[in-house]
């Protein structure tokens, strides 16, 4: 029901290829309503990871500030 729908991912040390392909899948769905959707902070890794399997249209990505 939030728009933004917000993730915080400062506590994700890392995820498989698999799982970031399905979450980029559910997000998918969740932005076809019309939501905006945000990843907060995740860390370099997990943010490259998901650029690759296709989040970077779905998603905006929001980095610490440092």
């Amino acid at each position: 029901k939030r728009d933004p729908v917000v993730l915080d991912f400062s506590a994700v040390t890392r995820i498989d290829f698999v799982s970031a392909g399905t979450l980029v899948n559910l997000l998918t769905t969740i932005k076809r309503q019309g939501k905006r959707i945000v990843i907060r902070r995740p860390n370099r890794l997990v943010a490259e990871l998901l650029g690759v399997v296709g989040l970077r249209p779905v998603a905006d990505i929001e980095f610490a500030k440092n």
